[in-house]
Order: C-alpha cells, then sequence, then structure tokens
C-alpha cells in the first residue's frame, strides 16, 4: 500500500502522541504541536476517504470466494457457528469473513451527520473511525486464524499465500494506525484562534 497519508501516519502519530503528553505535563513543544496540529488538520480533510480508498483497494486484492460458498458461510454465521468451527470446513470462510468485516469497515469510516456542531462531530468521527478500527482488527484476525488452518488444505489459486497473507497483514496494520490517529486528532483539543 503506498497512500502517502498511511506513511504520514507512521510518523505522525509519535509525534501526535509526544504533542499530546506535552499538553497534559503542562510543558507544550511548539515544534511538536505545530507538527501535530498540521498533521491532524489534513487527516480531517481528507483522511477519511483515503482510508476508505485504502480498505477498498485491499478489499480488491482479497482472493474471490465463490458465490455457493459465501451463501454457505453466510448461513454459517446466521445459525451461529463459530469461526473456528467453520473454517476448519474450509479455508476461504476466513477470507470470505476479512472481506465481510473491511466491507463493514469502509462503510462505517466517516459517516457523520454534517448538521451537528464541531465538538459533537469530532467525537462522533472519532467514534466511527474507531468502530472502523474494530472491524479491521476482526478482518485482520481472521485472516490469521485462517493462516493457522490453511497449513492442511489443498492448495488452490483462492488461498492466499504467505506472501499475500503478510500483504494484507501490512496493509491492514496501516489502516488501522490510521484509524487510529485520525481518533486521537479527533479527540484533540482544537487550537485557540
Amino acid at each position: 500500500m503506498t497512500n502517502p497519508y498511511l506513511r504520514m501516519a507512521a510518523v505522525a502519530l509519535p509525534v501526535l502522541m509526544a504533542a499530546l503528553a506535552a499538553v497534559a505535563a503542562e510543558g507544550p513543544i511548539a515544534g511538536v504541536l505545530s507538527d501535530a496540529a498540521r498533521v491532524c488538520q489534513q487527516l480531517r480533510a481528507t483522511g477519511a476517504s483515503d482510508i476508505a480508498k485504502s480498505m477498498v483497494l485491499l478489499r480488491a486484492k482479497l482472493p474471490r470466494v465463490p458465490a455457493d460458498d459465501a451463501a454457505a458461510f453466510e448461513r454459517e454465521i446466521a445459525a451461529g457457528v463459530p469461526d473456528t468451527t467453520a473454517g476448519v470446513r474450509s479455508p476461504l470462510y476466513h477470507v470470505w469473513l476479512a472481506g465481510r468485516y473491511l466491507d463493514r469497515a469502509t462503510r462505517q469510516i466517516g459517516t457523520i451527520p454534517t448538521a451537528t456542531s464541531p465538538g459533537l462531530r469530532a467525537l462522533m468521527f472519532a467514534d466511527s473511525a474507531n468502530t472502523a478500527a474494530g472491524y479491521v482488527s476482526i478482518a485482520t484476525n481472521a485472516l490469521l486464524l485462517g493462516a493457522s488452518q490453511r497449513a492442511g488444505a489443498a492448495r488452490g489459486g483462492s488461498i492466499p499465500s504467505d506472501a499475500q497473507l503478510g500483504d494484507y497483514a501490512l496493509g491492514l496494520q496501516q489502516i488501522a494506525l490510521m484509524l487510529n490517529t485520525l481518533v486521537m486528532c479527533n479527540l484533540r483539543q482544537p487550537e485557540k484562534a
């Protein structure tokens, strides 16, 4: 994933955390606060749409699950079959589950009513990003569980290789980092004008 916002988050999160620590300790450091404010301003402007695009791109890279299998997995979810049991039948279950939660995360991020006060809007935005981060975490866990169960599965084009799983995990990690940074930015005290 080469999204510049994802790379920026890897650098920005420590800066933002240092700025929050400086404010909490009542010893603000002008340069750190300025960097954190700049990063947060950029993230608030376009971060949610960029993260959503990254999730859609990652979702498109996941192997396609045949419609019959997907329908069977839906029935198992509806019947309350645990992930570990469903995964024994087909390692594609975990690919399907990861895709399902990435879809939920994509729909969740940035869905905020526009007619709200700035303070409430920031809290709702943080909640939206936090919920999306939870879905990304479930997607990551699904892929990890699938990787642990696919050793005995027959090889096929639909089952991710170790290299593919590594790429998916890295992409999910970067997205989670961006979402968490977005949450922190929206929970920061607004700068005084």
